[in-house]
């Protein structure tokens, strides 16, 4: 800023403002009543040689304006260097970002998964399925989920034509209530089981009770409850799930299943994807080392709407295995598919 002082009168002095930032002035009327005559000479004296000093400021103020319109341009050529530096820096960068991008949310498959074992093993590194991107958030599918998803054509044909036959004889209203009845009286079932094996006093709802009845006896063989309707989860796998029933049956451990249905499942491949479904959460439990055994076997227990007596179907030994390499099989295709998608 310059400030320009101009003797105009004894009684009036004006100074002038310059802003050059803001390229404005302004002026300032001083009341100088009180200056004295003898003074005026060396006020003059001042004023002349503050026009001498205005040149001279005024001068240096053009080279100093200079030098802001210098340092200016160069800072905004050197703004400018900085941007396409960063231009540059961006464009290095941008490549990987964007393998970032494709690979978000991308799992990494051991190879050989269905020679991981189904009694669990330590925690190996770069082990099991491995999410690429370490994201917290992400969330860990379920058993069923997996199931649904990998399901086979012929499999996927045979319900559409359950449900398509259903419709075509008594309408979609109907299908869609009969199939919300399945769901609750599936809850139900589940429930009720749950209390009368923690010796709760239970109350057995009137949509259930042929199916409960079904399995009365079956429950009466079941010694030891060490888990009932558990949540679980393998480590190194990444599927959840949860778990019906770990049990004593018969003097031997078992991870039951509970199943209810309207028609006879005389064989253990007429429940589908139940043997498949038990052996995951065996393999989740063996792995996760929260029990001091090993769970060596499984049971699919169906119960009938009929009331007729239950089924009881055992998974051990080379059963169990290869329903273990079926879920590996389907687990793999699961995240493939996963990988696919992103």
């Amino acid at each position: 800023m310059i400030r320009l002082r101009i003797k105009q009168s004894a009684k009036y002095r004006i100074v002038l403002k310059f802003n050059i930032k803001k390229e404005r002035f302004s002026t300032k009327h001083v009341n100088n009543l009180n200056i004295k005559k003898q003074n005026e000479i060396v006020e003059t004296t001042e004023a002349s040689k503050l026009d001498n000093n205005f040149i001279c400021k005024t001068q240096s103020n053009q080279i100093f304006k200079k030098n802001i319109v210098h340092k200016v341009l160069k800072q905004k050529k050197d703004k400018k260097i900085v941007q396409v530096k960063e231009k540059e820096d961006l464009e290095l960068s941008e490549e990987p970002k964007i393998n970032e991008v494709k690979t978000i949310n991308k799992f990494k498959i051991m190879e050989n998964l269905k020679s991981f074992s189904i009694f669990g093993s330590e925690t190996i590194k770069n082990c099991g399925i491995q999410c690429v991107e370490n994201n917290i958030n992400l969330k860990i599918p379920s058993v069923t989920n997996i199931l649904n998803e990998t399901m086979s054509l012929e499999a996927k044909a045979m319900l559409e034509r359950w449900k398509k036959n259903i419709i075509d004889k008594f309408g979609q209203t109907y299908f869609d209530t009969y199939r919300k009845d399945l769901l609750t009286n599936g809850k139900l079932f589940h429930s009720v089981i749950k209390s009368i094996l923690s010796y709760e006093e239970t109350i057995i709802p009137p949509s259930i009770k042929s199916v409960y009845y079904s399995v009365e006896s079956i429950l009466n063989d079941i010694q030891i409850t060490y888990a009932l309707e558990k949540n679980i989860m393998h480590p190194t796998l990444r599927y959840k799930g949860i778990v019906d029933c770990i049990a004593s049956y018969r003097d031997e451990i078992y991870l039951i299943d509970w199943k209810k249905s309207d028609k006879k499942k005389a064989s253990l491949a007429a429940t589908f994807d139940a043997p498949v479904q038990v052996a995951a959460y065996i393999g989740a439990v063996n792995a996760s080392n929260k029990y001091s055994f090993k769970i060596h076997k499984g049971l699919v227990i169906v119960g009938y709407t009929n009331g007729e007596p239950g089924s009881v179907h055992e998974l051990k030994e080379d059963t169990l295995q290869l329903a273990w390499e079926n879920w590996l099989e389907r687990l793999e295709k699961f995240y493939i598919n996963m990988n696919k998608s992103n």
